[in-house]
């Protein structure tokens, strides 16, 4: 996802619904960075659906924190969000 008027700010979510995990991506003009997850240490089962690689287990956040993410993402226009740690790619 992106804010219009920013394309160079973009967040991808991918989410295990039945486990309650989700892992964010951000990529700014600061370079690429992943959610910073300190709960679960076994790697979640992820369902592809592009070519991008598997987020690792450490990027994995609680499913209820997507949302509080992506609406800090949207009302800063597209800046990182610090409602969560976050780790450089």
């Amino acid at each position: 996802m992106t804010v219009e008027g920013f394309p160079e700010r973009k967040m991808d979510v991918v989410a295990n619904v039945r486990e309650g995990r989700a892992a964010l991506q951000y990529s700014g003009v600061d370079g690429i960075y992943t959610s910073e997850g300190k709960l679960f240490l076994v790697q979640s089962k992820w369902k592809a659906v592009n070519d991008r690689p598997t987020p690792p287990a450490e990027a994995q956040v609680p499913l209820e924190m997507v949302s509080v993410v992506v609406e800090e993402f949207y009302e800063t226009a597209g800046e990182r969000p610090t409602s969560i740690d976050w780790q450089h790619v």
